[in-house]
């Protein structure tokens, strides 16, 4: 019988003018899978220079894959502070001095500036050993209760006033709830 196999019809049917049978291919395709089933199975030993160039391969596909770590800038610690030299230290002793000669003879000579209010008056009695400007300063200040205000490299001197400063606090927002209740007994009926 000669003939084709009909994509969808019977296996066993064969368009007539086809020398092949559905039953006499099928022996041979399956011997042809069965040898390709049995060459994956054989056991291939590559050569040396084909081992070489998996490995080279292996390894630059690592290289690529492998993300290079970030450069980190060297990081130098700050430098020491520079050395200051000690203030030098004086023993002050006056009696009935007038306060602002008392100030303007304490930073001269030195580094400091001063600025005095002009209603800063009166007369001043002291007697102080081995302290520096901005400690004698500080206790003519706090004594005659004057406003004593440090800048970086002097003082400002103020009459002791009543001043406002205003203070923003930022609370945190928050909900509170719940109850409270109070009474009160007197004791008469």
């Amino acid at each position: 019988m000669n003939g084709i196999i009909h994509p969808y019809g019977d296996a066993n049917r064969v368009e007539p003018g086809h020398a092949h049978s559905a039953r006499s291919c099928l022996p041979a395709l399956l011997s042809g899978l069965m040898l390709l089933a049995l060459a994956g199975c054989q056991n291939i030993t590559p050569t040396p220079e084909l081992q070489k160039e998996v490995k080279e391969a292996l390894e630059l596909s690592r290289q690529q894959t492998q993300p290079t770590p970030p450069t980190i800038p060297e990081i130098h610690p700050p430098p020491p502070p520079a050395v200051r030299e000690p203030e030098p230290l004086f023993d002050i002793q006056v009696t009935g001095a007038p306060m602002r000669s008392v100030l303007e003879g304490l930073v001269a000579g030195t580094p400091y500036s001063l600025v005095l209010d002009p209603k800063i008056e009166g007369q001043i009695s002291l007697d102080l050993k081995q302290v520096t400007v901005t400690e004698a300063v500080e206790v003519i200040c706090r004594m005659q209760q004057l406003d004593c205000q440090k800048m970086r490299r002097g003082f400002m001197i103020f009459p002791n006033q009543v001043t406002s400063k205003e203070f923003q606090v930022h609370y945190p927002d928050m909900d509170r709830k719940g109850t409270s209740s109070l009474r009160v007994s007197s004791g008469q009926n």
